[in-house]
């Protein structure tokens, strides 16, 4: 989280294997320790306003359930950033305003694939729009640092037009 010269630590790891052999039980103690490693950590560029936090390679993707439906019945908007970066530094994606609806707050997951080490984040916004017509959910961004690049990448989705029926 700062830039300049540090230290990863030295990092100890104990442990006891225990096994049956044709003379019984044996045990064997384990005790491993790694040196300390120094790094750089370079500063990032001028951040935009629009960055969260996140560091890595991301893809992201948004759909709507439904894109017409009857005043007060909801519709979701799936919002899914995948890739390769820390899963602690993904932010969740604000939704902007939208003119004429109720949006409830996200229901949240995140996954780590533990073979590729892919994570995933879904948020699931339930969208009511409360009168007929005509409703837009406006662009959807998400902002990254790109360390392969050294450059901040915006992603963005959308809109999402909706019909919405008199009910």
């Amino acid at each position: 989280t700062a830039s300049g010269e540090c230290t990863i630590p030295v990092w100890q790891w104990e442990s006891v294997a225990k096994a049956f052999t044709s003379d019984g039980l044996r045990r064997k103690n384990y005790s491993l320790t790694t040196e300390p490693i120094a790094i750089t950590v370079k500063p990032l560029p001028e951040r935009p306003a629009n960055f969260s936090g996140a560091v890595g390679k991301f893809a992201l993707e948004a759909s709507l359930k439904r894109k017409e439906v009857i005043q007060g019945v909801p519709t979701e908007l799936t919002i899914v950033i995948r890739g390769q970066g820390n899963p602690t530094t993904l932010g969740d994606i604000p939704l902007p305003k939208i003119e004429g609806t109720y949006v409830g707050d996200p229901k949240k997951e995140s996954t780590v694939d533990p073979t590729t080490m892919e994570v995933q984040k879904t948020s699931v916004y339930s969208i009511t729009p409360l009168e007929p017509g005509q409703i837009v959910v406006p662009e959807i961004e998400f902002c990254f640092f790109d360390p392969a690049t050294g450059r901040f990448q915006t992603l963005k989705k959308g809109p999402f037009p909706i019909t919405v029926l008199e009910a």
